[in-house]
């Protein structure tokens, strides 16, 4: 502060907070910048924000926190994985963001502690991520953990207590009701009702029979010092959840060390190594699909109990349709995912000068999981047994190891000329292996049973497969700062990679980008002390993915071969077969010409910061095009392969604007700050030959790929309100010869008079046209509350759920939403819900936009109040500090969906034992899907 002088030299000064955000040090690739710096499109998420959510996976505190990242979580089943999207999605493809933690690559982030994470840095814009090369074209997560910090040794200890249940659940009819709509739909098609609505009770509510109060247990104890020449960092966290569906859950064991030492004054050593143990039970058998145990309480008809009084050899009661008892899917298999995470790095830095230094490192990543499931034999009726009981074991491993050798140069010249540069060398090997055995015929309900050993059978089953991949990489960075004000950075790096042919294998990636502090002229002094910092920046590069999503994907040159596939040879004599031989037949077709995806984008920005930083702003616009994506392209059934050979073909524009900003202030004994971001984005095909037909469900394609459209817009029939009349039939009959009063009108789009796949449009996009996420906090003397809000708008799903509670048929004794009691029962009873019939000889339940639905959502994620001890009470504790704190998680959503959860991913299928996220198959609920839940929390964080 500057006073005046008068006539005294005493002075009472109080210090002002300094909010210097833009001082602080942000992690870029292979390297740090201060924040005021950055060129490229860099949000940074401070590991203190990410305590305050209560999560398994540390990505999914990044949820809502900065603009440009859309995180969402596919399914609320403990320990379950993310989909995480950066400035939309630019291929169809993997679109997975590159993950790095501690310099070394990583596939996702669901095995560290959150709570050892000091800060996560996004990189965005090609400019930014371009250093890292064919990897970074979906942007780059680099997770940066803690490290000792303080001369002493410091304990914290985190732990923490919660309970969650299911934040909604669906109203479907009871007996009576259903009973009633039974009768209606027999009636509607000349059978004779066959119930009487009024004998019956409230039924059996099967959501009830499957969802319990879920529990959270997690302890965390870290130890960190430094003396002279260390500094250490080391924890160990324990984490145990069941879920809100019966015999689910997750529980997992971490370990975790960072360690540098110095060696002399120039010689630097350094470890880092993170080990997890899990274990996931599995109790939605049959995936995310109405096969699900989730999937089925829906279906099952309400009139059915849980026990059988029959008579069976066994207690499961069948239902009046082709649903099986949930509750017997729960108790007869037991499905568990057990397996270790390891990922450690070492590296040396040695010092030649004060601004040259060369550093070598080497990471190891190793992940090994075991899936064992045991299937109990079980009957519940004829149509719905298992006879046999059965072992199966899959057993995934993969490891992979990093070497980087880097120089780096950092020097002011002549106090205007900030230089700076590295070149580095990178190798990268890959390999992963997969293996699945079975076998039946255990011994029933015995534990010894759930081994491949304990089977009587004299036949088994196996199958695996083997796959590498290697890359070699070279780059430089170079950066230049003229007097605090101008900022340029330039880097190119070269990729070699053994996935594609050697004629197409190496790749350059070049990106540029500028900077302007505008604040620090002379001129900008007329707009202080308003606004205290202005900065523009601008940024273009050009980066490339290889990350192919599915089968094959690390050979799409060469041709996979199956070596079980048979042929008869020969005509027979008589009524005989010919010779049945195994032979081996190609599975799908190599290309000799393909390559990675080319990826250009461009960003332009500025950053504000007034009243001495206390608001910062900060406004992007980004356009991305991806070129020559990697497609699958479809080829006839009567090629015999099962799956689609990789090509080059097609083109996806990104085009979108992000806003943050953030205000921060102190008044007195209250410090308080407001913050928020939204990201618009609009994705458009360019261009792609052929549409490509995906998300099919219940045998029909849901989504689409086209020139025109957005990725995997949905497809269907537009409907134009239900038939009312005879007459209305009558003069439909051309376009829909079998429709009936109550049925729906589809609208013919091509006018030929005929209802045809023809008249079949797109119906809306899976992506949201914005998302966005804004926080409050709020500090009064020792007590802190915090709250956190985040949404999405534009996007639509398709309700599977809804196909089945709301849709016309009553043929498979299914259950039925309330909401089907407001049906068309006759002329003018409703225009928006079909009658109920057996027959369906309208299809009413084709894709349409009756199953289509909004989306949008803004969900209420953290409400957490926390209170410190006095450091009177800490020091008698001979505690440092103590805090307690109340919190809940998802405490309100607001939505317009009517199935369990509007946050929809990708769907996850498997080929020959390899799991993958379906490129093209998103915002699809198959109406299994595990919802996520409400939770409420009480914990405590203590240093000693």
């Amino acid at each position: 502060q500057e006073l005046p002088i008068a006539t005294t030299t005493n002075f009472n000064v109080t210090l002002l907070e300094d909010a210097k955000l833009l001082d602080e040090v942000v992690v870029i690739g292979y390297g740090t910048q201060e924040n005021k710096d950055v060129t490229g499109a860099v949000s940074v998420v401070k590991g203190e924000d990410l305590n305050k959510v209560v999560v398994v996976d540390a990505a999914q505190a990044l949820q809502g926190r900065a603009p440009g990242i859309n995180v969402v979580q596919n399914t609320g089943a403990p320990g379950s994985k993310l989909q995480v999207r950066i400035r939309g999605v630019g291929t169809n493809g993997n679109a997975d963001p590159l993950y790095i933690l501690n310099g070394m690559p990583v596939d996702d982030l669901s095995f560290i502690n959150p709570n050892d994470v000091e800060n996560v840095s996004v990189l965005k814009d090609a400019s930014a991520t371009a250093i890292y090369g064919n990897r970074g074209a979906n942007g780059v997560v680099i997770v940066t953990t803690k490290k000792g910090s303080t001369k002493k040794t410091t304990f914290d200890f985190n732990m923490l207590f919660g309970i969650s249940k299911t934040w909604k659940r669906l109203k479907l009819l009871d007996s009576k009701e259903w009973a009633t709509l039974k009768n209606e739909s027999d009636f509607n098609d000349g059978l004779t009702p066959k119930y009487n609505p009024e004998t019956m009770s409230g039924g059996t509510d099967w959501q009830d029979q499957i969802f319990t109060t879920g529990k959270m247990n997690s302890y965390s104890l870290s130890a960190s010092g430094a003396t002279e020449k260390s500094n250490y960092f080391i924890s160990g966290g324990y984490l145990k959840q069941t879920g809100i569906v019966k015999n689910s859950g997750y529980e997992r064991y971490n370990f975790s060390g960072n360690h540098n030492v110095n060696v002399g004054k120039r010689f630097t050593l350094g470890l880092y190594s993170n080990v997890a143990f899990y274990e996931r039970l599995e109790a939605n058998d049959g995936g995310e699909g109405f096969s699900s145990v989730i999937g089925n309480s829906l279906m099952m008809d309400p009139t059915t109990k849980v026990n059988s009084t029959r008579g069976e050899d066994s207690t499961f009661a069948g239902g009046l349709g082709e649903a099986i008892n949930p509750v017997a899917l729960i108790n007869t298999r037991i499905g568990k995912n057990k397996g270790i995470n390891f990922v450690g790095n070492v590296f040396g830095e040695y010092k030649f000068l004060k601004y040259l230094k060369y550093k070598s490192a080497i990471g190891f990543n190793y992940a090994n999981s075991t899936f064992s499931e045991f299937q109990n034999r079980f009957f519940v009726r004829g149509d719905q047994k298992r006879d046999v009981s059965a072992v199966t074991r899959d057993q995934n491993q993969s490891n992979s190891i990093v070497w980087a050798n880097s120089v780096a140069f950092e020097k002011t010249i002549a106090e205007d000329h900030k230089v700076e540069g590295l070149v580095l060398m990178e190798y990268l090997a890959s390999r992963s292996e997969y293996f699945r055995a079975q076998k039946g015929d255990t011994r029933d309900n015995d534990p010894t049973s759930q081994y491949l050993t304990a089977s009587r059978a004299t036949t088994a089953s196996a199958e695996g497969l083997a796959t590498e991949n290697a890359m070699l990489s070279y780059l430089a960075r170079g950066a230049y700062e003229f007097r605090n004000k101008y900022l340029f950075t330039a880097t190119i790096r070269r990729d070699e990679s053994s996935r594609f042919p050697k004629s197409n294998r190496v790749g350059y990636f070049p990106s540029f980008s500028a900077g302007w502090k505008i604040s620090e002229e002379n001129f900008f002094k007329l707009f202080k002390p308003m606004v205290t910092y202005m900065k523009i920046r601008a940024g273009y590069g050009k980066t490339g993915n290889q990350n192919i999503s599915g089968y094959n994907a690390d050979y799409p040159g060469a041709t996979p071969l199956s070596g079980v596939q048979n042929y008869s040879f020969g005509t027979g004599v008589g009524n005989k077969a010919g010779t049945v031989v195994t032979g081996t037949a190609p599975l799908s077709l190599g290309n000799s010409n393909v390559t990675w995806e080319k990826i250009s984008q461009t960003n332009v920005a500025v950053d504000l910061g007034f009243f001495r930083e206390r608001i910062l702003f900060t406004a992007d616009y980004f356009t991305r095009t991806t070129k020559d994506m990697l497609v699958q392209k479809q080829v006839p059934y009567i090629s015999g392969l099962e799956v689609s050979p990789y090509v080059n073909g097609g083109a996806v524009q990104n085009k979108g604007v992000e806003l943050s900003a953030l205000y921060r202030d102190k008044k007195g004994k209250v410090n308080y700050s407001i913050g928020g971001n939204i990201t618009f984005t609009k994705n458009k095909v360019l261009e792609y030959k052929l549409p490509y037909y995906d998300g099919v469900f219940r045998g029909d394609n849901v989504n689409v790929t086209k020139e025109g459209s957005s990725i995997s817009d949905f497809y269907g029939y537009q409907t134009d309100g239900i038939v009312q009349t005879q007459e209305e039939v009558d003069a439909m009959k051309s376009a829909q010869p079998n429709v009936q009063p109550g049925d729906f009108k589809f609208k013919d789009l091509d006018g030929d008079g005929v209802i045809t796949d023809k008249d079949r449009t797109t119906l809306g996009s899976p992506i949201p046209k914005f998302t966005y996420g804004f926080n409050a906090e709020l500090g009064y003397r020792n007590f802190d509350l915090t709250m956190f809000f985040q949404g999405s708008y534009g996007n639509k799903i398709y309700n599977g759920t809804k196909f089945v509670t709301q849709s016309s048929s009553m043929s498979e004794n299914y259950n039925k939403s309330k909401v089907m009691l407001d049906r068309w029962t006759g002329p003018g009873t409703s225009n928006e819900i079909p009658r109920v019939t057996n027959k369906d000889v309208n299809n009413n339940g084709r894709v349409s936009d009756y199953f289509i639905e909004s989306g949008s959502y803004l969900r209420l994620k953290v409400l957490q109040l926390g209170y410190t001890l006095p450091e009177k009470h800490t020091k008698r504790l001979k505690m440092e500090k103590v805090r307690v704190f109340i919190g809940a998680q998802n405490l309100l959503t607001f939505t317009k969906y009517t199935g369990f959860d509007p946050e929809i991913g990708q769907n996850v299928n498997n080929v020959n034992g390899q799991r993958y996220q379906s490129p093209t198959d998103f915002g699809v609920d198959r109406g299994g899907t595990y919802p996520q839940a409400r939770s409420w929390q009480f914990g405590i964080n203590a240093s000693f």
